[in-house]
């Protein structure tokens, strides 16, 4: 269960690094590393006025490269569906 506290995502259950590791993988959610594919789909993005933080334009990259639907409540991202990205738009 996650807990939402002064704009953070808290939870009581983690107590060590190793506690956050096991409750991704009890989610059932895959953490991807940044690979070489990743930097060359990072590489080809045009800068978007307004929109130059590059780690989001990493997460973006990586989204678009494995193909995988990005969630975001960043009103921005959807500006790079033109480059392949899935958004999912979740405004909280």
């Amino acid at each position: 269960m996650f807990l939402r506290q002064n704009g953070k995502i808290k939870n009581p259950l983690w107590k060590v690094p190793q506690d956050i590791f096991a409750s991704i993988a009890e989610a059932g959610i895959t953490v991807k590393y940044i690979q070489r594919e990743h930097l060359l789909t990072f590489g080809s993005l045009a800068l978007i006025k307004g929109h130059c933080d590059p780690s989001d334009r990493l997460i973006i990259a990586q989204a678009i490269t494995e193909k995988m639907p990005l969630i975001s409540s960043d009103g921005k991202f959807h500006l790079y569906r033109q480059y392949g990205l899935h958004l999912i738009y979740n405004p909280h």
